[in-house]
């Protein structure tokens, strides 16, 4: 039950942005692009990363461009 308040209240606070795919990829292929040490949950520190980092990391590594300019 928790999860399913948790999710209720995280799915109203999504945004999506639709793209173009240029690199299609399986997930296996995609978990092996973003290996290594930066990304690694231990690694993390929330003073000196940043999730966008790795967002940004995805789209480079998928090639993706937006549909929409205005997202």
């Amino acid at each position: 039950m928790i999860f399913s308040s948790f999710f209720s209240i995280a799915s109203n606070n999504l945004s999506i942005i639709k793209c173009d795919v240029n690199n299609k990829i399986i997930l296996r292929n995609l978990i092996d692009e973003i290996k290594g040490e930066k990304w690694l949950a231990k690694s993390y520190s929330l003073v000196n990363n940043n999730c966008q980092d790795f967002e940004a990391e995805i789209v480079r590594i998928l090639k993706a461009n937006r549909i929409h300019e205005e997202d």
